[in-house]
């Protein structure tokens, strides 16, 4: 059954993904509206956790960025 969650993802200017994501435990819930103010070709710093584990497509998340 496919999930219903929105994922949104982004590529930094080495190729490697990253998941913007919300965070129950950091009290992050606004993920859709960081993607939505993301501006192409703008630097951030960004603060997030994990890693890339293919076998399961997970990815790096991104809870905040400025």
């Amino acid at each position: 059954k496919p999930s219903k969650k929105s994922k949104y993802r982004v590529i930094d200017d080495d190729g490697n993904n990253y998941e913007i994501a919300d965070s129950v435990f950091l009290l992050e819930f606004n993920s859709a509206d960081d993607y939505a103010n993301l501006e192409v070709g703008k630097t951030y710093t960004v603060y997030g956790y994990w890693f890339r584990f293919p076998i399961m497509s997970w990815f790096p998340q991104i809870y905040k960025f400025e």
